[in-house]
């Protein structure tokens, strides 16, 4: 299994060599054993020379990384293991531009990992705890502020039945028709909104900030990507002790293949 560790120098000592990542990888996708994934047998050979695994069975031959956003990589599992560690365990996650230069890689390279890495981070859900501190942020980019646009983002991402609480803004009329509670109000003042919404805006001035800071500005091709990876990192503020592991496990067990295509929308 995949140890977490808690220092950048626990890091280099648990995976000094492309070989140790290797191994860590292959106990994290198989705990229990190789497993092919066309046949399902559990016995295979490594083709050392190639880097793959050859099913004893079928004979397909596959990847160590096949399947997951690791998938048809040339970039050292050293560097894929530090990226994770820095986008995951500092509170000041580095640009493509910093992390070419932490990684030794190009910067074209560098913004790929990242964004693979940020793609395994678009998971979550908004909720409030019960005494009405933040719980879970989700932001959404959408098309418009119209009924219609902002009714599927609900029915997206809140579970029906919920109360919803806004501004007095039309479009949040439909809520009350697709099944929620809905309690809106009329806020005219700056002071109001912070009464009503007071998450709402601390969550949205803390993004602005962190983008300007860390980015300098975002691109609005790539706005939804900012957005996922502000609310991984904010809904994981209290929970930093296993975040490498846990992103690590998304990156190779519940997310796919990430390529270019898919990342930049061409």
């Amino acid at each position: 299994m995949v140890r977490h560790p808690k220092t950048l120098i626990e890091l280099m000592q648990m995976y000094p060599t492309e070989e140790d990542c290797r191994e860590a990888l292959f106990e994290h996708r198989w705990p229990q054993g190789f497993s092919c994934r066309r046949c399902g047998h559990e016995k295979a050979r490594y083709l050392r020379g190639r880097g793959l695994y050859e099913c004893a069975a079928c004979h397909y031959q596959g990847s160590l990384t096949a399947g997951t956003v690791l998938a048809a990589t040339r970039t050292d599992l050293r560097k894929w293991f530090l990226a994770v560690w820095l986008l995951a365990s500092t509170k000041k996650a580095p640009s493509a531009a910093e992390l070419a230069r932490q990684l030794g890689v190009t910067r074209k390279t560098a913004w790929l990992v990242r964004r693979k890495i940020v793609h395994a981070m678009a998971r979550g859900e908004g909720e409030l705890t019960p005494g009405g501190g933040l719980g879970r942020a989700h932001l959404r980019v959408i098309e418009n502020a119209s009924a219609k646009s902002l009714t599927a983002a609900a029915l997206a991402t809140i579970a029906p039945g919920s109360m919803v609480q806004s501004d007095g803004w039309n479009g949040y009329l439909g809520l009350d028709s697709a099944g929620y509670g809905h309690l809106p109000r009329n806020t005219s003042t700056g002071a109001d909104v912070d009464a009503w919404l007071p998450w709402s805006h601390i969550v949205l001035s803390n993004f602005e900030r962190w983008t300007l800071d860390v980015f300098h500005g975002v691109s609005p091709r790539h706005l939804q990507a900012y957005l996922d990876e502000y609310c991984y990192r904010l809904n994981r503020r209290e929970k930093r002790e296993d975040i490498f592991w846990r992103l690590l496990n998304r990156c190779l067990l519940y997310t796919g293949p990430a390529p270019c295509s898919l990342l930049t929308g061409t």
